[in-house]
């Protein structure tokens, strides 16, 4: 008896790619996020809307590369899929972490030093014994309805946004949730935090102060729609690491910022001053366009 709305929000939070659908206790189908693209595509904020919009600036990395620069990258830049360029800057593959994933997982049982060894030798390898080669890309005005058709005939979570045959952005299946989402939201501005399910009370009450306040000395001079967190945790010799993401969507269009720290009140902090300076760089070139023009 869920809504859409529901399902969508439920995935979001979970970080899965599909939740069981049950009546009575039992199990009575499955809903992916792949079903969920399907219906949203067909709405009108879908077709009209552009990947330039949404879409988060790509970290690439080159084809000579090995797979170990590849996992460090994306585990730094908290991302899921990797664009692979040539010496020119040209679009040749993409890296997603599945890809990862299977190269990294040993063949057959072995002991902890053979693992280690084997670990080692495949962190050399280069990218391009890994990556897909034939992604899926989309131009920067393409309307997200026809990205979302894609990524359902295609089972592929995300789309490489190309210009003149070089990567520039990337719109993954979960900012497609992301905008659905924050569509949904009527009144003010939608705001979602995920990742948080292990924290201290205290600890996520001040992050979401601390949100709060952001958005409350951003919205005095530019209006904003939504603001998505992510948190996710590295533990690393017994501490706790901390990647957040956050995404600002406002009347001017998407901002986005990362930062990485060992408290997260410091990582959220930093990432949410970040994109203030984002946006007040982005509103004094605008201004400096302007004066140009009237000069």
């Amino acid at each position: 008896d869920s809504t859409l709305e529901e399902a969508a929000d439920t995935i979001f939070q979970a970080g899965f790619r599909a939740v069981p659908v049950c009546s009575g206790g039992n199990v009575t189908g499955i809903i992916s996020v792949f079903d969920l693209l399907n219906a949203f595509s067909k709405r009108p904020e879908f077709k009209e809307t552009a990947a330039e919009d949404i879409m988060s600036a790509s970290e690439v990395i080159s084809i000579d590369s090995d797979i170990g620069k590849a996992r460090v990258l994306m585990r730094e830049k908290n991302i899921s899929r990797l664009p692979v360029v040539d010496a020119e800057g040209k679009l040749r593959g993409v890296v997603a972490t599945f890809d990862l994933l299977k190269a990294i997982k040993p063949s057959e049982k072995m002991t902890w030093y053979s693992i280690a060894a084997e670990k080692e030798t495949i962190m050399g390898v280069q990218i391009s014994t890994i990556m897909n080669d034939e992604p899926l890309t989309a131009e920067k005005q393409t309307k997200l309805s026809e990205i979302a058709d894609k990524m359902v005939k295609y089972k592929n979570s995300g789309a490489v946004i190309i210009e003149e045959d070089a990567p520039v952005g990337v719109v993954t299946t979960r900012d497609m949730l992301e905008f659905y989402l924050s569509r949904r939201e009527k009144k003010g501005a939608y705001v979602q935090i995920t990742g948080l399910g292990k924290e201290d009370a205290i600890i996520a009450a001040t992050t979401d102060r601390m949100i709060k306040d952001s958005l409350q000395k951003i919205s005095s001079f530019l209006p904003v729609q939504f603001l998505f967190m992510h948190v996710k945790r590295h533990e690393k010799g017994g501490k706790t690491k901390y990647s957040v993401r956050c995404r600002l969507m406002t009347d001017k269009g998407i901002f986005i910022s990362r930062a990485i720290g060992w408290d997260l009140r410091d990582a959220a902090g930093q990432a949410l001053d970040e994109v203030e300076k984002i946006i007040i760089r982005d509103k004094e070139r605008n201004r400096d366009k302007v004066m140009h023009r009237i000069r």
